[in-house]
């Protein structure tokens, strides 16, 4: 209900300041004192137009509306008009609609506001249905309406719609306008149709600045930048024009849309020579292109021109700005950004959490996770795969699985090709066969399964739980392969030693126009070292070609069987060497391999030197290969220096410890290892305990070190002491070791 009460605060003021009235309201609405003296004095149309055109307080507008129904001015179309507009801008969509229904008369800027009311507010069908039923008004049609009916089209109707539009405008002789010929540019820009916005700008008599923005941005919006360009430089030849920002911003998104990207960065240098400021949205772009192109200092130097020129608030910044941090590995000035500038909606949550997914910190992705429910963020599909994604990654299969069944239960989000990708290959890496089947099915029944990406995933997950058949059949049901799928097939059938079929399956791969790629071989190599075939994964290697992945798995295979035999160290170091004749500079896991290779073969020393000699810090994992070695050669002095540095490295991991404790074993140290014991006591460091599953009929069966929990506990202790006794009888013994990593465990 419109309220009919008078303002009050009468001081009558001449209807000639109604200008002063329009500047008075502007930017302070809220106070109704200002324009009450007004109100009071003699009214007139253009006094309340005047008011209603600077209102933008939906409740300071219906008081106007109430003063103006009381005095009755309401049937006069002009302050109609502006009526429609205050209610338009103020979002309020039933009131406009109720103030155009009861309008005793109305005329074709009535109809145009009401339009524009519609079209502000998503309401495009209702519009055009506006402008339909116009035509059926006994009102004129004028120049000024047709711009408003081309910018619904572009969002209903689409271009079938704008034509017709463009035939009727033809028909009436509205073509000479320059505002409905840049309507026209636009409009078939927007719909992707440059060729046609084109001809409308060569067809115009006059063109404005306007004119050539819009063709500019319609040949960039539809992959066409360097056409854009073309008209760009033509524009800057025209005198009588003044060249905007706006085409420039069109042409850096063009170019980086359509992976231009090193394009937009020198484009991005000229528009600064020439003295035009770049947009927020470009400069988000901007920042993304040097993020693919890994020229992180690039973006950093773009970092300190956002924040001097103020763009740090827009969310496209701040989520270009984010990105970089996380693809840098910078995730402390990343949160910084989030917590400090970012709007927190959920673009920014999702480059967050995928941040600190890609490097290993699953706990703080999971705390962001869990925030968007509590901060009113609703989690789309992206949300929930990039979690997913994460922990299976992260070799949190069992999480990523409880994940799964948390979006397969949710009601709002479906899962897509990638959701089950993500989760068959969790399925792949637990041996979850049924389950993996379970999902399989559910593929099917969508119709997803011919999915390149999933056909992928199932075929790796049934050669992973040892299934060739069912994995050939799900290849045989992906119509269109590429050559990831054929790589996961070749590999899955040298992972379960199907030697036999494999050259078959080169040759058929070959037949489908797919050339053998070194990733081909790395995978056959991959299954040859998992089952043993050692000697013939090395004879591979050396008759193909290399790359910095081949080598790792070469250098494994050499560390499998430096354990039986020597010669396999001379091939590694040989391997080792030959990377530089191959340009393959050796990364700190072809550094481990080797020292893992050495210590197998008990040259510690020389292991040891080779650490020494790096040129990058080496890790945890590097110090693991070399402690390991010594327990199995019982050299405690430089297992001591090896143990140092992991405690170092990791304080809190309770494995290096119970290593240096073996070691001490291993030599007769039982001094040592009460140390070990006490000092783990103390600081209440706690061993991980060993855990394995099998899946039996209905259910899956978990099994922990020392754990008295399963309901066949029994039976199965039962079956360990049974093993034992067999074991002596047959006159194996445990040594000291052995006994101690027994008893650790």
């Amino acid at each position: 209900m419109l309220s009919s009460r008078p303002l009050v605060g009468v001081q009558p003021v001449p209807s000639s300041d109604s200008g002063k009235i329009k500047r008075r309201i502007q930017g302070n609405t809220e106070h109704v004192s200002y324009v009450v003296p007004f109100l009071n004095g003699r009214l007139t149309s253009t006094i309340y137009a005047s008011v209603l055109d600077s209102c933008s307080c939906y409740r300071f507008g219906k008081q106007v509306h109430a003063h103006l129904l009381k005095n009755g001015f309401h049937e006069r179309e002009f302050v109609g008009t502006k009526m429609l507009k205050m209610y338009g801008e103020c979002g309020c969509v039933d009131d406009a609609v109720l103030v155009f229904e009861k309008m005793p008369d109305r005329n074709l800027y009535t109809f145009t506001s009401m339009m524009n009311v519609l079209l502000d507010n998503g309401l495009f069908e209702e519009a055009f249905s506006n402008f339909v039923r116009l035509l059926y008004e006994d009102v004129g049609l004028d120049f000024f309406v047709f711009p408003v009916v081309l910018k619904i089209c572009c969002e209903y109707g689409g271009v079938e719609l704008g034509r017709q539009i463009h035939g009727m405008v033809m028909k009436m002789g509205f073509l000479s306008h320059f505002y409905v010929g840049n309507s026209l540019i636009d409009m078939y820009g927007k719909c992707g149709c440059s060729l046609e916005a084109e001809k409308c700008f060569f067809n115009m008599v006059e063109k404005d600045c306007v004119s050539w923005n819009s063709v500019v941005t319609a040949c960039a919006s539809t992959g066409r930048v360097f056409r854009a360009l073309e008209f760009l430089e033509e524009m800057l030849k025209e005198k009588d024009l003044k060249a905007s920002s706006i085409p420039w911003n069109s042409i850096i998104s063009g170019l980086i849309e359509n992976g231009y990207d090193e394009e937009a960065i020198r484009m991005q240098y000229r528009i600064s020579n020439l003295g035009f400021k770049l947009d927020s949205r470009s400069l988000g772009c901007i920042l993304s292109a040097c993020v693919r192109l890994g020229k992180l200092k690039l973006g950093k130097e773009i970092y300190c021109y956002i924040i001097k020129h103020g763009f740090k608030s827009s969310p496209y910044v701040v989520n270009g700005l984010l990105d970089l941090y996380r693809r840098s590995g910078d995730m402390g000035s990343a949160l910084q950004t989030f917590s400090k500038f970012s709007g927190r909606d959920e673009v920014s949550y999702n480059i967050m959490i995928a941040g600190y997914c890609d490097h290993g910190e699953i706990l703080k992705a999971k705390e962001l996770f869990d925030a968007m429910e509590y901060e009113g963020v609703k989690k789309s599909l992206v949300t929930w795969n990039s979690m997913l994604s994460g922990y299976a990654d992260n070799l949190m299969f069992h999480e990523a699985l409880q994940l799964l069944i948390e979006i397969l239960n949710s009601e709002e989000n479906e899962p897509n090709s990638f959701t089950l990708g993500s989760a068959l290959g969790a399925c792949a890496d637990t041996q979850s066969l049924r389950l993996g089947e379970a999902l399989h099915s559910y593929c099917i029944a969508r119709g997803i399964h011919l999915n390149t990406f999933v056909g992928t995933a199932l075929v790796d997950m049934y050669f992973k739980n040892g299934n060739p058949e069912a994995a050939r059949k799900a290849f045989n049901q992906v119509s269109k392969k590429d050559i990831a799928i054929w790589n996961a097939f070749v590999a899955g059938y040298a992972r379960c030693n199907c030697v036999e079929e494999i050259k078959s399956v080169l040759q058929c791969m070959k037949d489908d126009g797919f050339d053998h790629y070194v990733y081909t071989w790395n995978g056959i190599i991959a299954g040859y070292v998992e089952n043993g075939r050692h000697e013939l994964a090395l004879q591979l290697f050396s008759n193909m070609p290399v790359d910095i992945y081949t080598v790792g798995i070469a250098l494994t295979a050499c560390s499998r069987l430096a354990a039986i035999d020597r010669g396999p160290l001379h091939a590694a170091l040989e391997f080792f060497e030959l990377m530089k004749h191959h340009n393959v500079t050796p990364s700190l896991k072809h550094y481990t391999c080797v020292i893992d290779i050495l210590g197998r073969s008990g040259q510690l020393k020389q292991a040891y030197e080779m650490i020494m000699r790096m040129t990058m810090e080496p890790d945890s994992v590097t110090w693991g290969a070399l402690l390991s070695a010594c327990i199995i050669h019982r050299d405690a002095e430089i297992g001591e220096v090896a143990a140092q540095k992991l405690f170092e490295l990791e304080p809190e991991e309770s494995r290096n410890h119970v290593m240096l404790a073996n070691l001490y074993a291993s030599t007769g140290k039982w001094a040592e290892i009460r140390k070990i014991r006490q000092q783990m006591k103390d600081r209440e460091i706690h061993k991980i305990p060993g855990c394995s599953w099998i899946e039996g009929r209905d259910t899956r069966h978990v099994f922990i070190a020392c754990d008295t929990s399963h309901m066949r506990t029994q039976e199965i202790y039962e079956i360990l002491n049974h093993l034992t006794a067999e074991m002596r009888y047959e006159g194996h013994q445990l040594d000291t070791f052995t006994l101690y990593s027994t008893h650790m465990r």
